[in-house]
């Protein structure tokens, strides 16, 4: 149903997303590769980081691509908790997003930081065994 009843009858769309439950991430975008739409959609956003990576079976991105309507993913934050620093992240691209397809005004809306880096590809690395991490460089800092 809301595929058909509310999917269909976008032009695009931004799906969100937190991290999974005990991982926080980089506010992130998520977009196909080869795709304008969704790669001037997400350097409008301004996230820190655009990804560009291959469509999953069955997520929204997938089938709304399948029906032809571009969507983009943003991540950020960690899974059942509230980030605000990731949500104020997100409300703010999603207005630069909507400026960008001339929905809105520029008058109040805040332009990006920064270029966001592009990515062609992400890994994740993790400890094969608990401890302590002392970490000399914040999130999200180039290293």
């Amino acid at each position: 149903i809301f595929l058909n009843e509310v999917v269909l009858r976008c032009d695009c769309g931004i799906d969100l997303h937190s991290a999974a439950i005990h991982r926080t991430n980089l506010p992130q975008i998520r977009i196909s590769p080869k795709d304008p739409v969704t790669a001037h959609m997400a350097m409008s956003f301004g996230a820190p980081v655009v990804l560009t990576s291959p469509l999953r079976e069955g997520s929204l991105r997938a089938e709304a691509a399948e029906r032809g309507t571009p969507v983009l993913l943003y991540e950020a934050g960690e899974g059942l908790r509230f980030d605000e620093i990731a949500v104020r992240a997100g409300v703010a691209g999603i207005l630069r997003v909507l400026r960008g397809l001339n929905m809105l005004p520029a008058k109040g809306i805040a332009r990006a930081k920064a270029q966001p880096y592009l990515c062609r590809s992400s890994s994740w690395v993790r400890a094969p065994a608990g401890g302590l991490l002392r970490t000399f460089r914040a999130e999200g800092e180039l290293v």
